[in-house]
Order: structure tokens, then sequence, then C-alpha cells
């Protein structure tokens, strides 16, 4: 493609600040003059591996007075950035648009393709930062986020950097930030220290964020006492426990704290059907769950088994 060539993209009408058709000319630019878009590109976004075409599709740019903002090509100018390139092949939009249209023209052209976490974060609170509180709904779900993504998504822009970063390395699942966000900041803080390396799954999420604050406040301490009582780093510095031992013990640690009486009961129960047990390899007393209903199943297996046929 030569200097000057021009040439159009579409914007699929997906917001109606936008002019359907965008105007292009390719040109080559000294790669220092170009900038990453503000509040639309995390430059710490790990690079894909080097793919070929990164040296031969243009970057879309937005000219400025002095500099081109890139509207679309970010990972493919930090790449040949990266590779020391001097100059870069772009295609310089041509229709007139502002900063605002021209975040606008990002998302929509970023829009089809998978978009991760950080991605999404980042487009919706451009949105919430420059949308109006009427717009900004219609503006998001435009801009391909759901009702859903947006209930859970949007308290997640107030949060603290901590807070995104557990989301976006999956220590924290994006629909338990309100439970999280009931933690002191130095207990968000010792929460996630202290399962840093250990994969919680969702429902063990919601089950360490639920009890923890109840157990903190029945004992009158702070969570992250709880999470340094010396039964919890034993567990997390026993190298003889795999990461889902370790889990299972800390909590089975926890429900004990949650439901004291249970456990207590549970552990008389135990005791006392170990002491009536008169084989305990193939005998079994099962009560019901939680003690809640009068019964009991008595659970026998049979190894051998000899078979009396009466014959006629």
């Amino acid at each position: 493609m030569k200097d000057s060539e021009e040439l159009q993209i579409s914007t699929g009408n997906i917001f109606e600040e936008l002019p359907e058709k965008i105007s292009l000319s390719h040109k080559i630019i000294d790669i220092a003059k170009l900038t990453l878009p503000h509040g639309l590109f995390d430059p710490e976004t790990p690079l894909p591996e080097e793919d070929l075409l990164d040296s031969f599709l243009p970057v879309t740019v937005l000219p400025g007075n002095h500099h081109f903002t890139i509207v679309d090509g970010c990972k493919r100018y930090l790449r040949q950035k990266q590779n020391k390139q001097g100059k870069i092949s772009c295609g310089v939009i041509q229709t007139e648009l502002d900063e605002f249209t021209g975040g606008l023209l990002r998302i929509a052209l970023n829009r089809s393709r998978p978009r991760t976490l950080q991605e999404k974060i980042l487009f919706l609170s451009w949105l919430k930062n420059n949308c109006t509180e009427e717009t900004f709904v219609p503006a998001a779900q435009n801009a391909g986020f759901s009702p859903k993504d947006i209930e859970l998504m949007t308290p997640v822009l107030s949060c603290d950097s901590h807070v995104k970063e557990a989301l976006f390395n999956g220590s924290l699942d994006i629909s338990l930030v309100t439970y999280f966000q009931v933690l002191s900041h130095e207990d968000q803080k010792y929460y996630l220290k202290t399962f840093k390396n250990l994969k919680l799954s969702l429902q063990t999420q919601r089950e360490f964020l639920e009890w923890l604050p109840e157990i903190a406040c029945i004992e009158n301490k702070e969570v992250r006492d709880i999470l340094s009582e010396k039964k919890i780093t034993n567990i997390l510095e026993d190298a003889k426990l795999n990461d889902p031992q370790r889990i299972q013990k800390i909590h089975s640690s926890l429900y004990e704290k949650k439901f004291p009486r249970f456990s207590d009961a549970m552990r008389i129960w135990k005791k006392q059907a170990a002491a009536l047990n008169p084989e305990p390899s193939c005998v079994s007393f099962v009560p019901s769950p939680y003690f809640e209903k009068n019964l009991l199943e008595i659970k026998i297996t049979v190894t051998n088994c000899i078979v009396i046929r009466q014959f006629m």
C-alpha cells in the first residue's frame, strides 16, 4: 500500500455519535510520534506471541497537534516498538473525530473480538467517565456489555487497584466483589496474601468471604487475626500437604469456628459411634444431615455371603 492511499472502515452503526464510514489514508510514521489511547489500553498488558502480520497490518491512528493517538493496534505497536522499529505503517483517520468519538471508535473496532476481563473493565470505566448518567447504560450495551455484565462490573470501577488485580489474576471472582468490599482495606490485602497461591473454587471463595466477617465479629477480632492464627499458618506451611488438602483443612478449621455447636455435636457423635461400633471396617452409623431428623442409618458391608437354597 502506498502513502496517501485512501481506504474506509465501517463502524457498524454501533454508536450514533460515529459516522457509518471512517476514511483513512495510509502513511509511514515515526514510531516515536505514536501514543497509546488514554484510559483505553493498559500498557502492562502481556503481549501475545509475535505474529508475522504485525509488520504488515497498519495501526489505526487519530491525528493530533504533535502526535498520533492509536485507535486500533496497540499490541502491534508495542511489539514493533519492542523490536526497535523506527517507523510504522499506519492508517491515519481523515474523518473528523474528537477525543470522545475516537474512544468510541476504538471500542467499536474491538467489540466483536474476545476481550479479557481487564479490557472489559477498562472500556466500561472509560464509558462511565465519558458518558452522562442517562447515556452510560445504553452506550455500554451498544459496546457489547450485557445487563448482567454491567451489573457485575460497575461496582468494580470504584475498587482499589489490588482488588482489580485480584480479579484479573483469578484470585477473586467478580460475582463476589460486594462480599469482598465488606472487609477492611487491611483485611482485603491479608486475605489475598493468604490465598495467593491457592486456587479457591467459586463456592469456597463465597463461603470464606461469608464466614470470615461473622467469625471476626463473634470473636471480636479482625479477619487478618483469624487468618494469622497458628492453626491456619501451620496448614499453609505444611510441606506434606498439596494445595487441595490445604484448602480442605482451612475450610474445616473455619467451618468449626462458624458452626461451633454443630462441630462439637459432631465430635461427640463420632466418639460415641466409634465406641459402640462392633466392626468399623464393615459397619457404619450415618445420622441425618446436621442431626435435623430423629433418624439413624446403619450401613453394613458383607464380604463373604453364604446362599442357602431351599429345594422342594
